[in-house]
């Protein structure tokens, strides 16, 4: 009797159908079985597990011939679509229960009980929300913006704006919640659309235009002639050289210059008056040191010299100033100055110039290629962050153990509600990746180094849809059914502790209890 690797091959190199039946009839009673555990009883949902598990052996037939033991591969597998299951399990009765709740909320009542409930409390709740929330809710509730236009206006993919608001009105549920109004999601969306931007009066929008129009006009007129009697020459020079210089300064620092542009032709036009009052003074000064002994001044004259000396005073203060715009100059050239790039050119191009004759292969021509090598995980790893898809992304990843015990503990901690909405810990990954991940445009492998039977680097370039070039070595490891699967190193702690924190509610690690000593 053929063992399973020949008929797995015989399958795999002549389409055996005969062979393939024989494998699942070897194998249908382990896999139903360990799937009936895995879904605590259900049949109708283990039944989907077996053919989902077989589905997979059916697609993956050619890189498991070589694998040692077929039983141990099956029953792996059921775990891990099991899970996939469940999760969607669970999606499917939170969708009915927000569904029922809704409809509950229609009945008994309407958006203008729970808007008249939400609206003393809003605006206080709103502003303990953070920036981006905030903006999250503003954009979707307030002002009506579509999914795709959030995730524009914040830097983000449809989905992930999506995820980001409903974790945002999750948050802003929450907070009213605390001050005794409680109500549901959808109920709370429905009340903000319905109440929380109300029609200005018709006519407010002009009166505000040409009121906000004529004092910034005002404003702007009396501070340019205020400034003028105030300038010299050295002043007026060096703001024409900042506005000539801005050319090449980035917008953000030729904001501070902007507002200096529209007074310079006027302070130009005014240079010669200031010219000739300095003569005046000189002449001045000229005369009364040629008095001797000085002789009486009229009360005029007097009065009229006492000015000038101010303004003498006034005008050096002013020289001042202008060195000081000097020095401001001086410090946005050297900050815009063409910085020293490595010999190969800039970092980008440097990293591009490695192994020119391995291409970058586009996002375009990713496919879900399995796990049987460490270049052929990565691609698939990309593949399910781009079409999301929850199982080949746990597929691809590994814990490291110390990281696994520390964020299973954290998950464990989180309120139920939170477990319930990403399912897993390789669910709340998931979702946190395509949050925080730049879209990656393309990438190539550079290098593999075996770091023993099991275990290789990767040396990887991504570029980015912002042009952005990063390279990393990567840590794969083989795990017990040959799969190669990236691993989470021990460095990422950090940062998916505060993010489970921050799902909690609670401080992250260190951080002083609320109202402690600091």
């Amino acid at each position: 009797m053929p063992n399973d690797t020949e008929l797995l091959r015989s399958y795999a190199e002549n389409g055996s159908e005969p062979a393939f039946a024989e494998l699942v009839r070897r194998h249908v009673n382990l896999v139903y079985s360990a799937a009936l555990r895995e879904t605590h009883g259900d049949t109708g949902l283990a039944e989907d597990v077996t053919q989902a598990v077989f589905h997979e052996l059916a697609r993956k037939a050619s890189s498991l011939i070589r694998h040692p033991a077929l039983s141990g591969w099956l029953y792996t597998s059921v775990r891990l679509f099991a899970a996939n299951v469940r999760r969607s399990e669970q999606r499917r009765q939170r969708r009915e229960q927000e569904a029922f709740a809704m409809s509950e909320l229609t009945e008994n009542e309407s958006p203008e009980s729970v808007w008249r409930q939400v609206r003393p409390a809003l605006d206080e709740a709103m502003h303990e929300l953070g920036e981006t929330d905030r903006a999250a809710v503003v954009l979707r509730f307030f002002e009506g913006r579509d999914l795709s236009e959030i995730g524009q206006t914040l830097g983000l993919r449809e989905n992930a704006a999506r995820m980001r608001v409903d974790r945002a009105l999750e948050k802003l549920r929450g907070l009213l919640a605390k001050r005794g109004i409680t109500s549901t999601a959808s109920g709370l969306a429905a009340a903000l659309a319905a109440g929380a931007v109300m029609p200005a009066p018709s006519a407010l929008a002009a009166a505000v235009t040409a009121s906000a129009v004529a004092s910034v006009a005002t404003t702007s007129a009396l501070t340019t002639t205020i400034q003028i009697i105030a300038m010299n020459k050295a002043t007026v020079g060096v703001i024409s050289v900042l506005l000539a210089a801005s050319a090449g300064i980035p917008l953000w620092q030729q904001s501070r210059l902007k507002r200096l542009q529209s007074q310079n032709e006027a302070l130009q036009a005014q240079v010669q008056k200031i010219s000739s009052l300095q003569k005046e003074i000189e002449q001045l000064q000229q005369k009364q040191a040629a008095l001797s002994p000085p002789a009486p001044m009229g009360d005029k004259n007097q009065a009229e010299l006492l000015r000038l000396r101010g303004q003498v005073g006034v005008l050096r203060r002013q020289a001042a100033e202008g060195q000081s715009a000097q020095n401001i100059l001086n410090d946005i050239k050297r900050n815009n100055a063409p910085k020293s790039e490595p010999a190969g050119g800039s970092p980008i191009k440097s990293l591009l110039s490695k192994s020119p004759e391995i291409p970058m292969l586009p996002a375009s021509s990713w496919t879900n290629l399995g796990f049987a090598t460490p270049v052929s995980t990565i691609q698939t790893l990309n593949w399910a962050l781009q079409n999301q898809d929850t199982n080949a992304f746990a597929s691809a990843m590994m814990w490291d153990a110390q990281v696994m015990t520390r964020a299973g503990a954290l998950f464990a901690a989180l309120p139920q509600s939170v477990q319930e909405q990403y399912g897993s810990l390789d669910g709340l990954l998931l979702d946190w990746t395509l949050a925080h991940s730049p879209p990656t445009d393309s990438y190539r492998v550079l290098s593999q180094t075996e770091q023993g039977p099991n275990d290789m680097t990767l040396v990887e370039q991504r570029q980015y849809a912002d042009g952005q070039v990063r390279e990393n070595s990567v840590h794969y490891h083989r795990d017990e059914s040959g799969n190669w699967r990236q691993v989470i190193p021990t460095e990422q702690m950090p940062k998916l502790e505060a993010m489970i924190n921050d799902l909690s509610g609670a401080p992250p690690a260190g951080a002083p209890p609320a109202g402690g000593a600091k």
